[in-house]
């Protein structure tokens, strides 16, 4: 039998026979840094700044002039539309520019009703949105109370009118209210007096 010989790690080997060494044993280390992040956040800003050509430079002005030129012209035209339909939204403001015609004929003046239905169709037309609401729900009172000839008519809705003053607790606007449709004092002794004749 064939001597053996033994290997440097305790383990017995024949001849001829390769030795194959244990494995190494390798150890996994991992290294890790901190991030360091600053303790303040870090702003950025920057800015661009753009030119235009002297060409559009140019047309951008002539366009703005226009604008603006534009704009004045459609606002006093506006301004003027609305106070002359202002002004011409009453019967009587109707029968005075009438009378200030050259080719007027005073013998021969427009009827109540022509007026009124002249007046209305001026109250009508839509307002500016710009305008305040109680100008506008004057339009609106002033239509529809238009709407009703007979003074008791008028009479009973001003109460009504008032009632609802009364209700929202402004009972001085109430009084007010019904104070434009009481008779004058005066009325009744005139009535009196016409009967006593």
């Amino acid at each position: 039998e064939a001597p053996s010989s033994c290997s440097g790690h305790g383990r017995i080997t024949r001849p001829g026979t390769r030795v194959r060494p244990p494995p190494l044993k390798i150890e996994k280390t991992t290294a890790t840094k901190a991030l360091e992040l600053p303790d303040q956040a870090t702003q950025v800003t920057a800015s661009v700044h753009l030119e235009l050509a002297d060409e559009d430079r140019a047309a951008v002005k002539e366009l703005l002039t226009a604008i603006r030129a534009q704009a004045a012209t459609d606002t006093l035209t506006r301004q003027r539309t609305e106070t002359l339909a202002r002004e011409l939204a009453h019967p009587a403001a109707l029968l005075a520019r009438w009378l200030q015609q050259p080719d007027a004929q005073i013998t021969k003046p427009p009827s109540e009703a022509e007026l009124e239905a002249l007046a209305r169709r001026l109250r009508g037309y839509p307002k500016d949105r710009d305008e305040p609401l109680e100008l506008q729900l004057l339009d609106v009172l002033r239509d529809f109370l238009a709407e009703f000839p007979k003074e008791e008519q008028k009479r009973l809705l001003v109460v009504l009118l008032a009632n609802g003053m009364r209700a929202a607790r402004k009972p001085g606007h109430a009084d007010r209210a019904e104070a434009l449709v009481k008779p004058a004092p005066w009325s009744g002794v005139t009535a009196l007096a016409e009967e006593a004749s």
